[in-house]
């Protein structure tokens, strides 16, 4: 995990969102459950994976408007790291990235952020592609074969599957935790492949002092245990599983 903490005007939002999403549930409902709560992580969450793209929200609040007016993408800690690790990675290691993420906005944001890397993107919302399949084919292509290619932006909902990118890459970055922990897994296994030839590298950048931290211990308690599923299960495992011990 890469840890990051939110910016004054970021926290700021964050509870001015949370308040917003609480007074609407306590409004509708005479008690308000965890499941409700829950249902709201992905509306709560836009504000911590990235206020930039926040205003295509529906959120008809002039507090909240006049902060989101006075943000910028450069005050993101998260987006600060992310751009120190790139220069490392890429500028001082001479090495590939991939990043995913689940927002077309944010990727397109970071395409254009990153342009010197000579970046390539993959997501279901790229206009003017007739025929995206082939689109898709030519860029992992190139990513694959050409080293002026430095970077990948890809969706979790769509490339974290079915192509393999190993062949000049072990770097993935997950710029905002993923809601569904096999969406993360699939993502890791498009370079930790049988064919590599060195360790995957991942970096997930993630807000400990926020909801994030909850959906990220999610994820990694349900990847770890589907990880477990297919694995020969010891006597000693099968004993403290009986027991009650995971």
């Amino acid at each position: 995990p890469v840890h990051n903490k939110l910016h004054p005007l970021q926290l700021q939002m964050y509870r001015r969102v949370c308040e917003i999403e609480l007074n609407r549930l306590q409004e509708e409902h005479d008690k308000v459950t965890w499941q409700q709560i829950i249902n709201k992580f992905p509306m709560i969450l836009k504000v911590i994976d990235c206020p930039s793209v926040l205003k295509k929200s529906v959120y008809d609040d002039e507090h909240l408007s006049n902060l989101l007016d006075k943000w910028k993408l450069e005050y993101d800690s998260k987006f600060i790291q992310l751009k120190t690790i790139l220069e490392n990675d890429i500028e001082e290691l001479d090495e590939k990235v991939i990043i995913f993420d689940s927002s077309p906005d944010i990727l397109d944001l970071l395409y254009k952020h990153f342009e010197k890397y000579n970046p390539l993107i993959i997501h279901g919302s790229l206009e003017g592609i007739k025929d995206k399949e082939k689109d898709r084919t030519e860029k992992v292509k190139l990513f694959n074969s050409d080293k002026k290619y430095k970077l990948f932006l890809l969706s979790t909902h769509t490339s974290s599957s079915s192509i393999n990118l190993q062949a000049m890459c072990r770097r993935i970055k997950f710029y905002s935790v993923p809601q569904d922990a096999t969406e993360l897994r699939q993502g890791i296994d498009r370079t930790y492949r049988i064919t590599s030839k060195e360790d995957t590298l991942v970096d997930i950048f993630t807000y400990p002092e926020t909801l994030d931290r909850i959906r990220y211990e999610r994820a990694m308690n349900r990847m770890s245990l589907n990880d477990k599923l297919t694995k020969e299960i010891s006597q000693i495992e099968l004993d403290n599983l009986l027991r009650g011990i995971v």
